[in-house]
């Protein structure tokens, strides 16, 4: 027995290359399509293919084959047929044969260690560029023939979601032009789905077939329930849009969230900047509710949110909002590590509104006030509705910031209140004083982060007395309110919709 393995290489390179939302849709479905089933029966001739997948995960496919040269053969039809069809793609296939004296997990690991080593090898790292078409028209080339691309891919923009279009443009999201319109990128990924896979191939298997047969349906099952996530999450927002809840972001007939990439534990959708928040919450909160039926666990995951303008450059914004993703996780790592929670989910963002920085570390510069305090408390746990949370963020930006005229205190006032943070907390508690804030900022927070003190974040959730501060576990300062107080003109809640 032969395995093959099959894997598209520098995805987000390939799905992002373009500036439109569209084409970015596009390009993601022909990723899709080139390691599909029904892809590889129509490059064969076959209807039979799904016979030989063994898994799919984890960014690629594995399939087996009786003998070396049918495996060869198919290997040489796909990759030979992806290049003429989709123009730019890399596609990497390596084949090795079954080692008998090997468990089922340690051929399959060394199937991608194989994979790894032939990537490495390759004789250069310049790609040809797409010539600027993407759907190819039959014309000969050289004695062989470039297909049009497959009919899933095309038309994708023309789908219907409970009666909404799907948008086609970033104007579409953000009801404004790419001046003024900000939109929201949002990436998701699993916790501890490397270590859960390990897991899965540790397991004690009688022959191939059990290690295959357990594998794919782990694999299918992470599918299915992130797919299903997505859509739980949509209907939320949909909810909304029926309610009239979002009419000040709505355009016209137009979904405000399009989905990027939704392959296993992989997601990447954007969306209106106003939702972004609430949207990467819901998925997570609607994510840990679902149990694999292989391992019998729970989900958990972490979010990157980048909010931009819809001119921004896309693939940038992406690349933060991984980052931001990683912080997240990092986070959660951490807070496991030192024992202060057993598992969770965790957000991250950032509000660009000029150029950002490389790195997280070097944008979260940027919010180092002049005394040394850290104005951001960020990245939240999310799901608790104790301590130092999104929860507690929730709150804070729905009731002191968006209904700032039943505490008595403007929208310009906030703003300034931002500035004097800045300027470090003896600035930004004097300013609240002379304000008269006090009763309305510092005392309501105090009482809440007292009554709610169980030291469930990375915060040791230490209020500082008449202050808009807390203390973490190294003793560095951390205001409270600057989340809320930069997000209160680009948050818009989302509730979950009670149906008769």
């Amino acid at each position: 027995m032969y395995l093959l393995i099959v894997e598209v290489s520098q995805k987000q390179a390939y799905i992002f290359r373009s500036l439109k939302l569209r084409d970015n849709v596009e390009n993601s479905a022909r990723i899709a399509e080139v390691v599909s089933k029904e892809y590889f029966n129509k490059i064969t001739g076959r209807d039979n293919m799904a016979e030989h997948i063994v898994y799919s995960g984890g960014g690629h496919t594995v399939l087996e084959f009786d003998e070396k040269s049918e495996a060869l053969e198919f290997a040489k039809k796909l990759t030979l047929r992806a290049r003429l069809e989709f123009d730019g793609m890399e596609l990497f296939t390596k084949i090795m044969e079954y080692d008998e004296s090997l468990s089922p997990a340690k051929n399959a690991e060394e199937l991608s260690k194989q994979l790894e080593i032939k990537k490495s090898m390759r004789k250069s790292a310049f790609r040809r560029k797409s010539f600027g078409g993407t759907r190819q028209k039959k014309v000969g080339v050289r004695g062989t023939t470039k297909y049009e691309s497959p009919d899933s891919v095309k038309d994708k923009n023309k789908d219907i979601y409970r009666g909404y279009s799907q948008s086609k443009d970033f104007r579409d999201l953000t009801g404004e032009d790419e001046e003024t319109g900000f939109i929201a990128v949002v990436h998701i990924d699993g916790n501890s789905m490397g270590a859960r896979v390990a897991d899965i191939r540790k397991r004690n298997y009688g022959s191939w077939e059990e290690f295959r047969e357990t594998s794919k349906k782990f694999s299918e099952c992470v599918d299915s329930d992130f797919k299903r996530t997505y859509d739980e999450m949509l209907d939320v927002v949909v909810d909304n849009m029926d309610s009239g809840m979002l009419k000040d972001i709505s355009k016209e007939d137009f979904l405000p969230v399009r989905k990027l990439i939704l392959e296993g534990d992989d997601v990447c959708f954007v969306c209106n900047g106003r939702i972004g928040l609430e949207c990467a919450n819901i998925f997570l909160e609607k994510l840990k509710n679902k149990i694999n039926s292989v391992d019998n666990k729970n989900y958990y995951a972490a979010a990157g949110v980048c909010i931009v303008h819809g001119k921004f450059p896309f693939y940038r914004a992406y690349e933060i909002a991984e980052r931001l993703c990683s912080n997240a996780k990092k986070m959660v790592a951490k807070m496991i590590a030192d024992g202060k929670i057993t598992e969770g989910s965790a957000i991250d963002w950032h509000i660009e509104y000029g150029e950002a920085g490389d790195t997280v570390e070097k944008i979260r510069k940027e919010y180092i006030a002049d005394d040394n305090t850290d104005m951001v408390l960020r990245p939240y746990i999310t799901g608790k509705d104790n301590g130092i949370c999104y929860n507690t963020f929730r709150r804070i930006v729905t009731e002191l910031m968006k209904d700032p005229e039943k505490m008595d205190i403007s929208r310009g006032k906030l703003k300034e209140l931002r500035e004097a943070i800045k300027q470090g907390r003896k600035n930004a508690e004097y300013f609240i004083k002379i304000n008269r804030m006090e009763d309305i900022l510092t005392e309501p927070i105090y009482n809440y982060y007292k009554d709610k003190n169980e030291n469930v974040s990375r915060i040791e959730d230490i209020m500082i007395k008449n202050s808009i501060y807390v203390r973490d576990s190294e003793n560095h300062e951390r205001c409270v309110v600057f989340d809320a107080i930069e997000c209160a003109d680009m948050f818009e809640k989302l509730e979950e919709v009670k149906k008769s």
